[in-house]
This record gives structure tokens, sequence and C-alpha cells, in this order.
């Protein structure tokens, strides 16, 4: 790459993705985005680089094992655009603001890293200037311990809070899966509440009680022990 291409590429991307983390209302530290991270400049690598600038647009494209790094973000893929607008709409330069991108196309392979999530996707788009990632192409967002499976339909990550909001179809749901809950049915050796039915009388101990009686009518069986006995 010729040093006119890489300052042309700089230009492009340089400022902008880190102008756009700092808050609409402005921050007191310059060097710190509106979340508090310290911002980074952003970076785009790749094995082909090529940029091209016009009295209003600009546009860069790169190709091959292509790495962009930002505040509290990296994308991985094959290829990536830049769209951005040189001046606006009142002729005023803006070449490297956070107005001047418009759009972030990353195709192939697409791997979004941030610190709180990971996605991946066949294709990403990039709106700093509405906050948003559109991911498409069977997208998978890994966050914290939760999987949001959007295979066959899209997903946007929001920029600022912990939102990913989806759009299926009735062939294409969206599935989401989380860490395993307790189990909320019983098991047979638990203890219970209703009473056991009635034992069966043991015969035994009921012998041992007539066993006196047996006696007596022995007695009456011998006159001389039956005497004995009214006395």
């Amino acid at each position: 790459m010729n040093r006119s291409l890489l300052i042309s590429c700089l230009t492009l991307v340089g400022p902008a993705l880190v102008s756009g983390q700092e808050a609409a209302s402005g921050e007191a530290d310059p060097n710190l985005s509106y979340t508090g991270k310290p911002l980074v400049q952003t970076e785009i690598e790749a094995e082909t680089l090529e940029a091209e600038i016009t009295e209003d647009k600009g546009y860069l494209i790169g190709r091959g094992s292509v790495k962009l790094t930002a505040t509290n973000l990296e994308i991985t893929c094959n290829q990536i655009e830049v769209f951005t607008d040189v001046k606006d709409k009142d002729g005023n330069d803006t070449l490297g603001e956070l107005s001047s991108i418009q759009k972030i196309i990353a195709t192939g392979n697409v791997k979004i890293v941030q610190e709180e999530r990971m996605a991946t996707s066949g294709r990403a788009e990039v709106f700093p200037n509405e906050d948003f990632i559109l991911l498409d192409e069977d997208p998978i967002v890994y966050q914290n311990d939760i999987t949001i499976d959007g295979t066959g339909a899209q997903m946007r990550i929001l920029r600022g809070n912990g939102r990913v909001e989806l759009i299926g179809d009735t062939n294409n749901k969206i599935r989401v899966t989380g860490r395993p809950i307790e189990d909320f049915g019983f098991e047979e050796n638990e203890d219970s509440i209703v009473p056991p039915e009635d034992e069966p009388v043991d015969d035994s101990n009921n012998e041992e009680e007539e066993s006196p009686g047996s006696e007596k009518g022995n007695n009456e069986d011998d006159p001389e022990a039956a005497e004995q006995s009214d006395e």
C-alpha cells in the first residue's frame, strides 16, 4: 500500500468511530467514552485495502483477514466496506467526524467481540449514527450465560445497553438458550404428608392376651381346682 492510500484509509476511518463513542451531551474527559472506557483509535487491517475520496463521498474496501478495532469493539471478517460523507448538506467538511461514516458492511465469517457479548453471522452492517449493528445470515449472540440463535432471522445489537432485537418468522423461529434451572419435579422416595394405610393386626399379641382366659377354661375341667378358686 502506498503512502497516499494509507493516508486516505486513516482519514476515512481514523477518528470517526472513536467520536461515535462519546456521549451526546459531551464528556468532561475527552479520552473516555460515555461508558467510562478509554477511547482507542479505530483501525482496519486487511491483506488488501483500497480507498477513494471524491468531492462528497468516501469509500474504503478491505479484503482478506480483515480486522477492525475500536473502543470496546473488534470485528473480524473476510471483507469490509466503509461508506462516508465528505461534506454535510451545508458544504462543510465532515471527513473523520462521526457523522461522516454512514455505514460499515462486514461480510464472510463475521465475528464481533465486545466485553459484554460476542456475535457471529455471515453479514453485519454497522450504523454509527443510529447506534446499532444489524446482523444477518444466521446470526448468533452470546451474552453472559445466554445464547440467542437467530438462524434464518435478523438481529439488531443496540449500543449503550444490553438489548438485542430479533426479527423472525413462522419458518425461522428464534431460540434462546440459558443456564439450567432446578428440577421442579419430585422423587418417589420423598416424604409424603399422606397417612399410611391401616396395617394388618398382629395375631401373636392377641394370643398372649388371651392366655389367662385359657387357664380359666382349664379350671372348669378340673373340679378340685375350681373349688380352690371359689374359696
